[in-house]
């Protein structure tokens, strides 16, 4: 990322730069433009990188601004006015509004030649319709971004009390951008061909990889302290369901001798806290600060020794009377710093959602290759309950939604990411079956798709005369399993493994990661011995094109599955012996 260094439009080289512009390079996608002057033409779509700018603009440069801007977030906060319709908006929502109408100013100085930026402009169309279309083609924004402007643009419109015809034509432009994001295919498939979705088990993969890392991490306290604040992180996304990230970005730490159950911080109740009881035998997550805390209050969530929860107070614990203590001393002096509860590399709060969404990427960047959010884990967490063989009933998943601080409403629109066909496939099944059963039609299981990787598997041998119903029994998540390849040669035998993420039952299919065959100088092409590739490496097979369970062992030290039943034991189970003259010869060599 580069600042850049011309700047034509601002004006005299002694004023004070009111807009800085960063550049950086982004994919150029192609996206729906609804709202194209009639004098430009669309840019063809490419897949190649350029840069965009991103500008940044100063409104403390100019006094008259800032009044507009301190006197419209009064007017949007304020619990009761006589002058706004609706509910105060939260404080979030006001910064976000702020942050997009600063960015639009930022344009009309630049671009536009606005020597002196006002609130007023958010009302001409002209200027706001060349800002979309600066969006569009510079900024390369998507259409969900354009209507989350387009809203920002209303809300300060209302405040200025503009003209009813602009505030419709905007309205109406709101409405075509929402139409063209709702019709954007955003399934968990579409996202992992993009490398932006982990399903849920192997974000629980990510966990454990990430508690041995952290188990292991050595003498250097420095090192373990960080592992360990990893580790917690990891711990409260995944053991409770996952919050945004303001709420875990902003927890602060105490202890408590009294009843949890009555707890309240005393100065601020709009606030996040970890209540850790004396004894340490349970503790409280108090979360008073999030999106919806206007709407539904303060969410309550106890932590006890004596249920399914103590692992996470366990480590909470442990990492808040050790290892946080480390990690403070680079910040030493600064008492107003010490009770947050995740601290970055200076010792410091996260100052900012960037920073955190950042941080926690990072961890998943690492151990997954896929650079994953508190959004995301929020929805891979939605959608796998809904996808799960035992989906939940709806007064649990509306309990699931609350604990998430959504409403369901939110939770199917927002989080659910199946695809339009595993939505509909439930619905169809239970029609066509009460059709079958009117019509006295014995139904059966469909058989299994044929496999359509890179390099095709060979099933289950057909000669197995087998009387027992093995091949009925579907994989479990978890299971090792392998996929012999049509290259595959007595002599020589090839074998894909890969860890059961996911299993459709319906479809009689599974979604596998993949294990890597680890070598070295030593042992290239003959180790037997795997490492899970989470990020990148998940591929789709029928259950007739596997062998499982797959005898392997796990090392929790080195993260290491070793493979302990020969390469031609698994090759001869799935293809027989002797296949052909060839494979006849290669018998003898081994002396079959």
């Amino acid at each position: 990322m580069q600042q850049s260094t011309d700047n034509p439009s601002v004006g005299d080289a002694a004023e004070p730069q009111a807009v800085t512009i960063i550049t950086e390079v982004a994919p150029q996608a192609a996206e729906s433009r609804p709202l194209q002057p009639a004098n430009s033409a669309t840019p063809a779509a490419t897949c190649m990188s350029r840069k965009r700018e991103v500008l940044l603009f100063d409104a403390s440069l100019f006094p008259s601004l800032t009044a507009q801007l301190s006197a419209m977030k009064k007017y949007f906060e304020e619990p009761l006015s006589t002058s706004r319709r609706g509910e105060r908006l939260a404080e979030s929502t006001v910064a976000t509004t702020e942050r997009r109408i600063l960015t639009f100013l930022g344009f009309a100085k630049l671009h536009a030649g606005a020597s002196n930026p006002e609130l007023r402009l958010v009302s001409d169309l002209e200027l706001v319709k060349r800002f979309f279309h600066y969006l569009e083609n510079e900024r390369q924004s998507s259409s969900g971004n354009q209507f989350a402007y387009c809203l920002s643009f209303l809300r300060a419109m209302r405040y200025l009390k503009s003209d009813s015809d602009t505030i419709k034509t905007v309205q109406q432009w709101c409405r075509t951008y929402q139409k063209a994001y709702e019709r954007k295919d955003r399934s968990w498939q579409r996202l992992e061909a993009e490398g932006k979705w982990l399903a849920w088990d192997a974000v629980l993969e990510v966990l454990k990889q990430q508690r041995e890392l952290y188990e292991s991490s050595g003498p250097c306290e420095l090192t373990r302290a960080q592992e360990s604040q990893k580790y917690t992180v990891l711990l409260l996304y995944c053991s409770i369901p996952p919050a945004r990230s303001k709420e875990y970005r902003e927890l602060r730490v105490t202890f408590s001798r009294q009843n949890l159950a009555t707890w309240d911080p005393v100065a601020n109740a709009a606030s996040n806290w970890l209540v850790v009881q004396n004894d340490h035998s349970r503790a409280l997550l108090y979360l008073g600060a999030h999106k919806t805390s206007r709407k539904t209050g303060p969410n309550r969530i106890q932590l006890n020794s004596t249920d399914s929860t103590k692992v996470v107070l366990g480590q909470l614990v442990d990492f808040v009377c050790r290892d946080r203590d480390v990690l403070l001393r680079g910040n030493a002096g600064r008492p107003d710093t010490t009770d947050w509860l995740f601290l970055n590399s200076r010792g410091e709060p996260f100052g900012t959602s960037d920073s955190w969404t950042k941080y926690v990427q990072s961890i998943f960047k690492q151990l997954a290759n896929v650079a994953i959010s508190s959004n995301a884990l929020r929805s891979s967490f939605v959608t796998d309950l809904l996808t799960s063989r035992n989906r939940p009933s709806d007064d649990l998943l509306a309990e699931v939604a609350f604990a998430m601080r959504h409403s369901s409403r939110e939770q199917s629109r927002t989080y659910d990411r199946r695809s339009s066909a595993d939505k509909v496939t439930r619905a169809v099944a239970l029609t066509s079956e009460r059709v079958a059963t009117a019509l006295d039609v014995t139904t059966a299981a469909a058989p299994a798709p044929v496999a359509t990787t890179t390099s095709s598997k060979r099933r289950r041998r057909a000669d197995d005369d087998d009387d027992d119903d093995d091949d009925n029994v579907a994989p479990e998540v978890g299971d090792i399993v392998g996929a012999v390849d049509d290259s595959s040669t007595l002599r020589k035998p090839f074998v894909h493994f890969g860890k059961v993420l996911r299993v459709h039952p319906d479809k009689r299919e599974v979604l596998l990661g993949h294990l890597v065959q680890q070598s070295s100088s030593s042992t290239a092409g003959r180790s037997k011995t795997y490492r899970l590739r989470i990020g990148g490496g998940t591929w789709i097979e029928p259950f007739d094109s596997l062998v499982y369970p797959v005898d392997m062992t796990y090392n929790t030290s080195s993260c290491v599955y070793t493979l302990r039943t020969p390469l031609h034991d698994i090759h001869v189970d799935v293809l027989g012996q002797p296949r052909s003259p060839s494979d006849e010869a290669e018998e003898e060599l081994l002396g079959g």
